[in-house]
């Protein structure tokens, strides 16, 4: 449907949530996430700064089962950059179904709650492991945009 909408040249901007995480910080796609549209032309994987540092949990993450395989962490082991970023850009991770194409751009949200060091910890960890197509990494707080951003590589 998203496709079509854009297809048909009456919008040149179409944003799409691919999908969510139920409130938490972290998330274990599911098989089918995330729903992507193929003529995305930059897309934008979210994942929480809140989980790291903290035992994997149903507290924590949604489908702790599922990141907890894509991460190499058992429950209760402590999520890190490293393991927050191999979700993110593993290949049945965050940024699966990505198009061809699209340019992309992650986003650690909840900097906030995380040292500075920490958020450029993990950009700096996120931005090591992502994908050629991977343009820079952006942190900051959505909820609380005072706190400020920041871009890796700066």
């Amino acid at each position: 449907v998203v496709d079509d909408l854009f297809s048909d040249g009456d919008v040149d901007l179409i944003i799409v949530e691919a999908d969510g995480s139920r409130g938490l910080p972290l998330k274990g796609p599911g098989t089918e996430e995330p729903a992507i549209p193929g003529l995305a032309s930059i897309v934008v994987p979210v994942a929480g700064l809140g989980g790291l540092g903290r035992p994997l949990g149903k507290d924590t993450t949604f489908r702790p089962e599922r990141f907890g395989r894509l991460a190499g962490l058992e429950p209760g082991q402590t999520v890190t950059p490293e393991s927050l970023a191999r979700v993110l850009f593993h290949e049945q991770g965050l940024c699966r179904n990505l198009p061809e194409k699209a340019r992309l751009v992650a986003f650690l949200n909840q900097a906030d709650l995380v040292s500075p060091e920490v958020a450029r910890t993990a950009a700096e960890a996120a931005y090591d492991a992502g994908p050629d197509t991977l343009a820079r990494v952006i942190w900051g707080s959505l909820n609380n945009p005072v706190a400020g951003f920041g871009l890796w590589p700066e």
